[in-house]
């Protein structure tokens, strides 16, 4: 059985066991004590069924032409007017429950004494012992005594109602019982639930919190149960160190080791005979190519471990880090390009101007390549209460929607981009991998009727991933 949510299984499943056995008891205690009533009631009927046995034997107590003798009720009932005791279930008179008891003595057939309310028909059958009738659409329990001595029978009866109206009591008694023992209960086991679940809480907070750089061992006291789910993930944030690292020195490594060769190739490559043969121009377009793709390893290198490689973090004022990054760019591209720049003056952030400048020329340099012969950039900035948004934008052709959502990936190029044939497909994902070290991210949207945008967020200060 998968189970969704241990709080709710634990709240439910404990509840419904706690209910369950309070029913339980209190469905036994109602059956007891129900048992307990009916026999009180039946050793009642007996009682009185032997008490008008010694009154009948007093000779004077019957009369001797045999006629009935009726023991008058008072008529009470449905009359609101009559005088109450201070809880409204006695009268000065008696009890309206009387009307609901009566009593027969019959010689031969003959009734001779009867309660007001027991005339006519017999109470009960002429057989000794506990017997159940219907009489007047009601039924009664009944209790038959036959006096040996006097030849008489002796029926007392009570209707069934009475002892259903008490267990009707009884039950709504042992109900409230249960919901006022119960509520409390399952307020207990809600808190002691939480409690428990407090720790499990705590350490998925701490584990949403985290962001992906951010791979220390986490050291919060779990309960038992739940300790090897920590350890393991402790294990995995382990391993999972160690294969970054991996990565890191390899990119680091591979970035120094291809320098030299690079630039031996490259300065042959200039004094080449016939720098205009194509196999000359060939060679200078690998060589410029894969000198590119080594300076980006270089940025990738210090974006993953900015703290090692450039250390503490700086305020950068963003006006001049954006003309920096236009300063730096090739001569020819400044002078082709028309540009429409909009910064405002004196906003800073807090962040490594070194990977931000880094960032920001892949962009412009992305915004340009794909422009076309003509290119059109423009840059803004977006000032938010708490970051603020670079804005990039060019008027090329731009790219198809499935195409969008791979823009930032590493070594992913758009087809149509592939003809440019000096890029590595590292740009747009060290800007997305600096952004996300500034607390911020990296979008892109398409413009109308043509056109790209790409969107640098950065917090305005502090960073989230300064490993």
């Amino acid at each position: 059985m998968q189970i969704k949510s241990i709080r709710s299984a634990l709240l439910i499943g404990v509840n419904s066991i706690v209910i369950t056995i309070l029913a339980l008891t209190a469905w036994a205690s109602y059956r007891n004590t129900l048992h307990e009533l009916n026999e009180l009631f039946d050793a009642e009927l007996a009682q009185t069924a032997r008490l008008l046995k010694s009154l009948t034997h007093d000779h004077g107590f019957l009369s001797n032409d045999e006629e009935l003798t009726v023991i008058e009720i008072p008529a009470f009932i449905n009359d609101e007017n009559f005088a109450t005791d201070k809880d409204g279930y006695r009268s000065l008179d008696g009890h309206k429950y009387e009307t609901k008891l009566g009593f027969q003595v019959w010689r031969d057939k003959t009734l001779i004494l009867a309660s007001e309310n027991a005339l006519g028909q017999a109470l009960s059958q002429f057989a000794p012992g506990y017997h159940q009738h219907q009489r007047e659409q009601q039924t009664w329990i009944s209790f038959s005594h036959f006096d040996q001595s006097t030849g008489l029978w002796i029926f007392t009866a009570q209707r069934d109602d009475v002892r259903s109206e008490l267990s009707g009591y009884l039950a709504l008694e042992q109900l409230i019982a249960l919901l006022m023992t119960w509520v409390p209960i399952s307020i207990a086991i809600l808190w002691l639930v939480n409690r428990v679940l407090l720790p499990v809480r705590s350490y998925a907070a701490s584990l949403g919190d985290r962001n992906a750089d951010q791979l220390q061992q986490i050291n919060s006291q779990l309960p038992q149960e739940i300790e090897p789910i920590r350890l393991a993930v402790n294990a995995l944030f382990h391993r999972i160190s160690e294969q970054i690292e991996r990565e890191r020195r390899f990119i680091n490594d591979a970035a120094h080791e291809l320098r030299t060769p690079l630039a031996a190739l490259q300065l042959h490559a200039s004094q080449l005979p016939d720098r205009q043969h194509a196999s000359s121009k060939a060679v200078q377009k690998a060589s410029q190519r894969m000198n590119h793709l080594v300076d980006q390893l270089f940025i990738l290198a210090k974006a993953d471990n900015p703290r090692l490689a450039l250390g503490a973090p700086q305020s950068v004022n963003v006006n001049e880090l954006i003309e920096q990054s236009i300063a730096e760019l090739p001569v020819d591209a400044l002078e082709k390009t028309q540009w429409q720049v909009t910064i405002p003056e004196h906003m800073r952030i807090q962040g490594y101007p070194t990977l931000l400048g880094a960032a920001l020329r892949n962009l412009i340099e992305n915004a340009i390549k794909y422009s076309g012969d003509k290119p059109e950039v423009s840059i803004s900035v977006d000032d938010y209460q708490s970051s603020i948004a670079i804005i990039v934008t060019d008027q090329g052709p731009g790219v198809d929607a499935e195409q969008l959502r791979h823009l930032g990936e590493r070594f992913y190029r758009a087809e149509q981009h592939r003809q440019y044939g000096d890029g590595a497909g590292l740009g747009l994902s060290i800007a997305a991998r600096v952004a996300a070290l500034h607390g911020g991210q990296l979008q892109f949207s398409l413009r109308q009727p043509h056109g790209l945008s790409a969107i640098l967020t950065i917090a305005k200060t502090g960073y989230y991933n300064g490993n």
